[in-house]
């Protein structure tokens, strides 16, 4: 069986979404070539068996080859990995099974339509996979026939089509699309409406509408990609954000409440959806010691006429916000403990994200004058703080912001842990109104060892998480939450001290950052540190707005305990979260259901024995005048 679907996610992890692709077969057009320009979700592979070859030598295609960790394998591919690019759904068969029938190019994508239920598009180069590619046609043929869809012939004007209409779901809002299967120029084309595999059938042919290489964004994120480096990566995908969710919108049986806008619709209305494409390359098994290299490009043109001006001139309404200088210099801190499973630090113009958080804040609260009241309570209302949060707080902070993640022992349901450190200009002005604050909000004043702190705790003791992950972009689930109705700090430990406002999960955290650790045990000095940051020094150079060390093997172990101990539904850590998000049904989340975990993880091994498959990665980003450029690695283990 192919371990492709595993692949996947481990450059889901590194890379912070999903990716694959490179250079055409001979034998037949480059995917990119022939599907439609308003592609919105792309991933491709060159050579599948040469990806596969290289993948099984990575510490991840390693795991997915362990029998004893083959649980751990199947929930990753069988729950998640399936649904990629509703392969399964669309075609009725696994990624396995796609894969093997690819002896040339693989590559799969989403198409929007404007008004329309998106199409999916799936194109295989089967060369020297013949017979391979036959048995996926049948397994294809059995899993619709077996749905009830009903078989018919066509002419395409070029080549023969085979129709599949699949029967209307009772409850679904959008009727399904007609899928239709053909053969041109050598590839083995999958393709939702018979409009649109005309449309691809033509680009086969040279002709027709254009492509997806005539995309600016896309043709803007690759071109950005190829610059970087010098040779073909193993893998390609491009990803355009906000209109992918109008896609996804169109093809969800129950479309979201009419009364409630979620995350992405506002930040699209908020001047977000200036960030046209995503798009990316990988190379994998590059040596003995990266078996991942990624590079990342975020396009966000600028509005005509403001060619490099600062983002509140750059953007529209709360975009504006997205000013993220690049610095000469942005080491990690030294009181920075070795035992972090991740570090992330930006440089960001605080002052300048504030004065344009308005019209965002309005937003995401649900009505208009939000911000202006809220800010008006902190500094009138009798009981409040009686504070000037622009000018007592914002005024004072500096441009530099770092978080940390971690977990307590015993591993539980929300064993997570966080601590940010922002930059403070002027500490001494700062601490008066954070007391102001903190005191009228019920915290308690405690103290460690000397130094004064500020401490939250809510009558339910109900802890907050952060994600471990150190993603640019976390996944969002459009209708898991109301943001408006969520508490950003429901429990924490705060603190005024050595120029800086310190924001923890619990004291211990905070008081690491307060009183810093000895240099053997800090993260700086520690080796997978150094080799991460070395190697990632040797692919990009400063300045840079950010960056980030992740330890894989820490990040992922929460999840690994909590399915070993059957409570995975229960978890409260990002991964926890993100595959619970995936994985609960529509019946389940509408009744608040607890899903229940589907895969017994009872006999995976101890821990110990899975963490020398999750080697240590960095990564780091530079904001441009377009957009940003991320490049990241990461480390084998064993090659360290």
């Amino acid at each position: 069986m192919s371990t492709f679907p595993l692949k996947l996610w481990s450059t889901l992890g590194a890379v912070g979404i999903a990716v694959l692709a490179s250079t055409p077969s001979l034998a037949a057009p480059a995917a990119q070539d022939v599907f439609p320009a308003e592609t919105v979700f792309w991933l491709s592979l060159p050579d599948t068996p040469a990806f596969d070859e290289k993948f099984s030598r990575t510490q991840i295609g390693l795991l997915a080859q362990d029998e004893t960790l083959k649980p751990f394998a199947e929930h990753i591919r069988r729950q998640s990995l399936d649904r990629l690019g509703e392969v399964r759904d669309t075609l009725g068969v696994s990624l396995d099974d796609v894969m093997s029938a690819a002896g040339g190019e693989l590559a799969i994508g989403v198409a929007h339509r404007e008004g329309k239920r998106a199409v999916s598009v799936l194109l295989i180069d089967p060369d020297g996979k013949r017979a391979e590619a036959d048995a996926l046609i049948r397994k294809v043929d059995a899993a619709l026939t077996g749905r009830g869809a009903k078989k018919s012939t066509m002419n395409l004007g070029g080549a023969a089509g085979t129709v599949y209409q699949l029967p209307q779901d009772e409850d679904a809002k959008i009727d399904r699309e007609d899928l239709v299967l053909f053969e041109s120029g050598g590839l083995i084309c999958f393709v939702e409406t018979p409009a649109e595999a005309q449309a691809v059938l033509a680009r086969i042919a040279g002709q027709g509408a254009p492509a997806l290489s005539s995309n600016p964004a896309f043709d803007k994120t690759m071109q950005r990609c190829e610059q970087a480096y010098d040779g073909g990566p193993d893998a390609r995908w491009f990803l355009a954000p906000f209109k992918y969710d109008l896609a996804r919108r169109s093809r969800e049986a129950k479309p979201a409440l009419a009364d409630k806008k979620d995350t992405l619709t506002i930040l699209r209305e908020q001047g977000f959806d200036a960030i046209e494409g995503v798009g990316g390359h990988v190379e994998v098994a590059v040596d003995a010691v990266k078996d991942f290299v990624h590079r990342t490009a975020v396009y966000a043109p600028p509005k005509a006429g403001a060619e490099g001006k600062p983002a509140k001139d750059r953007y529209e309404l709360g975009m504006r916000m997205a000013e993220t200088p690049n610095v000469a210099t942005l080491d990690v801190e030294r009181w920075a403990p070795r035992s972090t499973a991740n570090y992330s630090t930006f440089s960001i113009d605080i002052q300048n994200g504030f004065e344009n958080l308005e019209s965002v804040f309005d937003a995401m609260s649900g009505y208009e004058g939000a911000f202006r009241y809220t800010l008006e309570g902190f500094e009138r209302d009798e009981f409040g703080p009686q504070i000037k949060v622009r000018e007592q707080i914002i005024a004072h902070l500096g441009d530099r912001v770092t978080r940390m993640a971690d977990y307590q022992l015993p591993i539980t349901t929300d064993c997570e842990r966080f601590l940010f450190v922002i930059e403070a200009t002027n500490p001494a002005a700062l601490q008066d109104p954070i007391d102001k604050w903190m005191d009228t909000d019920g915290a308690i004043l405690q103290e460690v060892r000397g130094v004064k702190y500020w401490e939250i705790l809510p009558e339910d003791e109900t802890a907050v998480t952060v994600p471990l992950g150190g993603g640019l972009i976390s996944p969002i689930d459009s209708a898991a939450s109301d943001p408006a109705e969520e508490e950003f700090l429901r429990r924490a430990a705060v603190c005024v001290h050595n120029g800086h406002l310190i924001i923890a999960s619990d004291v211990e955290f905070l008081e690491q950052a307060v009183f810093g650790v000895d240099p053997t045990e800090s993260l700086a000095g520690s080796y997978d540190y150094q080799a991460a940051m070395r190697e990632l020094g040797q692919l990009t150079q400063q300045p840079r707005c950010s960056f980030s060390f992740t330890r894989n093997d820490e990040t992922i172990r929460p999840t690994y305990e909590l399915m070993r101990e059957g409570r995975l539904p229960e978890g409260q850590t990002f991964f926890a979260q993100l595959l619970n998000r995936v994985l609960t049904t529509p019946e389940e989340l509408e009744k608040s259901i607890v899903r229940r975990q589907r895969i017994d993880g009872s006999q995976l091994p101890s821990f110990e024995l899975a963490r020398r498959y999750f080697g240590p990665s960095a990564r780091a980003v530079t904001a441009e005048d377009d957009g940003w450029f991320i490049t990241g690695v990461v480390l084998n283990k064993a090659g360290q």
